[in-house]
């Protein structure tokens, strides 16, 4: 018996069990609690989610969504958060992208996240709740922070 064949074999399974588990470890996070989306996000806002399509001009190798938004209350971030009419987030969870698991209408939600290059960005590891489900606490304690910095946010919550 030819043990050269058999170890490749072995070598070769082996690479691509490592390749594959690099894969699917690709976009681990944990639960992010609303303080830290306060603390530690460009932006927390109170929005209708109304559609989604892909970005035309998406790299082939991530596609990107354009999710539509219709911001009901901002709770911080810059100016171009109030007048946000769109959320880019890679399509994959593998890139980390956000899964939308509510309806694209009617539903509120609380989300968190990013500002990069003007673009309002939002991640599987951001913060994202319908707002029906955020606690009456919370809710009292988010507007009552409303147009203040981030430090008063995080002393409040």
């Amino acid at each position: 018996m030819d043990t050269t064949k058999s170890h490749g074999f072995f070598l070769a399974t082996f690479l691509v069990l490592m390749f594959l588990g690099e894969l699917t470890e690709a976009c681990k996070c944990k639960q992010i609690t609303l303080k830290d989306a306060c603390c530690t996000h460009d932006f927390v806002m109170r929005t209708q989610f109304t559609g989604v399509k892909q970005d035309p001009a998406s790299p082939s190798y991530m596609n990107i969504n354009i999710f539509s938004i219709q911001p009901v209350q901002v709770f911080k971030g810059p100016k171009l958060v109030k007048n946000a009419r769109v959320l880019y987030s890679p399509e994959s969870q593998s890139h980390c992208g956000y899964l939308h698991r509510g309806r694209l209408i009617g539903e509120e939600y609380l989300i968190s996240g990013s500002v990069v290059e003007n673009r309002l960005q939002i991640k599987l590891c951001d913060f994202a709740r319908r707002w029906d489900k955020v606690s009456d606490k919370q809710k009292v304690d988010l507007k009552s922070v409303v147009d203040k910095n981030c430090s008063t946010i995080c002393a409040k919550l």
